[in-house]
């Protein structure tokens, strides 16, 4: 029941039991992060569940978030040491240009469960300043992107876009 096939093909929601190790994982890698000095901003479904239930989206089973402003070569040697000494592997996959975050004691299935890091990128158009999250639709733009913002989650809370409701309506439509 843990693999992202199962759980999109007959529609379940994350059984409790695997959606509290992986809140509990995300919310260690977004603090050990921010500890660091690593910037970071919630983006996609653990965006969208962030802004609108404060959690986890029932039917998500990875947690997005997108680093700024570094490079992948930095975050290994700053961000992997941290992940060793507590019991984390942090995973990069260069040809798609995301860390994947999760405990020792996990076995990645399917990549469920992970806490996805991608690299943000900035690209120039005729737009502006965008921030490349590899797909056009889930660009963010620099005014809608800084100062980053506090979203409740959990009784704790992740980083968002400054402009989160311009970003999700873009992505997913009408709020």
């Amino acid at each position: 029941w843990a693999s992202r096939a199962t759980w999109s093909a007959l529609w379940l929601m994350m059984p409790s039991w695997f959606a509290t190790p992986v809140v509990d994982s995300l919310l260690f890698v977004l603090s050990a992060l921010e500890y660091h000095g690593i910037k970071y901003v919630a983006h996609k479904g653990l965006l969208l569940g962030a802004f609108r239930l404060g959690g986890l989206l029932p039917w998500d089973d990875d947690s997005d978030a997108f680093l700024l402003d570094t490079y992948a070569e930095d975050v290994e040697k700053q961000f992997m040491p941290v992940c060793r000494d507590h019991g984390f592997v942090l995973w990069f996959r260069r040809h798609e240009g995301y860390f994947f975050a999760f405990p020792k004691t996990v076995v990645p299935f399917a990549l469920s469960g992970l806490t996805e890091l991608g690299l943000l990128t900035r690209t120039v158009n005729a737009d502006g300043i965008h921030f490349d999250a590899h797909e056009p639709r889930r660009h963010l733009r620099e005014q809608e992107l800084l100062p980053l913002r506090r979203i409740p989650f959990y009784g704790s809370y992740v980083l968002g876009p400054a402009q989160a409701e311009v970003a999700l309506d873009r992505m997913y439509g009408d709020l």
